[in-house]
């Protein structure tokens, strides 16, 4: 059930370029929150927004939740500038979650740029589980320091897609393409979240072979499916991204329509 709480800024860390970790300390109890869900945040500041905004949960536990975010936008550029012991609005938690990864076998999970916050929840959320972590951003100095966080459960793998080669900036690939060329893993199961190219080439390359299952991103009004301004197709129907989502199994997503 979702609810409105409020929540007191702990910290408000700078990690790299334009990358930021935002730790909330809820001011109440609310129900259990799991990986793949969101909440939408109250952002005002110097910048007029009228519309909370949507942000993948990365961490949860006790009454922390962790939010990583990148500055896009007035509303981000407002939270950037936001001081600890400041409080916030939120709506928690919002959406459905990712399914329980196997046990059997290896997880893979790919995630491009701040897409990498609610797989890193999954391997916080299940430590018995083994995941296949490839994480990817633009360029190298967008890079958070998510290696120094996963547990024993999890094998990390870094990938930018662009690289400074003798003062020169080069493009090295995407992170599919340094997959294909690194990995002969056979995954039991794959969950991925980022830019909807990159998910939609992933979707697209284990269609029919392996269960995928994608985060997607949208901008978002309420945040609980009644403005219907985050709405899309699927093959079984129209579909919004906050109330129906955000997880979906990527095969039933009609990418075109994003």
């Amino acid at each position: 059930m979702i609810e409105k709480t409020n929540s007191t800024i702990l910290s408000n860390e700078k990690l790299a370029s334009s990358i930021y970790l935002l730790k909330l300390k809820l001011k109440e109890q609310v129900s259990e929150i799991l990986p793949g869900q969101f909440i939408q945040l109250a952002c005002t500041g110097n910048e007029v927004t009228l519309l909370k905004r949507p942000f993948s949960i990365m961490n949860a536990y006790n009454d922390t939740i962790d939010i990583l975010y990148k500055v896009v936008g007035k509303g981000t550029l407002n939270l950037s500038q936001m001081k600890a012991s400041r409080e916030l609005e939120l709506l928690i938690p919002c959406g459905n979650y990712f399914s329980t990864p196997t046990s059997s076998g290896v997880n893979l999970l790919i995630g491009g740029g701040v897409g990498i916050a609610p797989l890193f929840f999954l391997t916080k959320k299940f430590p018995d589980c083994h995941f296949d972590l490839w994480y990817g951003t633009s360029r190298k100095n967008e890079r958070g320091p998510i290696d120094n966080w996963t547990g024993s459960n999890v094998k990390f793998h870094f990938h930018s897609d662009w690289n400074t080669v003798s003062n020169v900036e080069e493009f090295q690939g995407t992170i599919l393409d340094a997959y294909k060329e690194n990995s002969t893993l056979t995954p039991s199961k794959i969950y991925t979240c980022g830019p909807t190219i990159m998910m939609n080439k992933i979707t697209e390359n284990w269609k029919n072979k392996i269960p995928i299952e994608v985060s997607l991103e949208a901008r978002m009004a309420c945040g609980f499916g009644v403005c219907l301004g985050c709405s899309f197709k699927t093959t079984s129907g129209q579909k919004t991204v906050c109330s129906d989502g955000p997880v979906f199994n990527g095969e039933t997503v009609v990418w075109e329509s994003l």
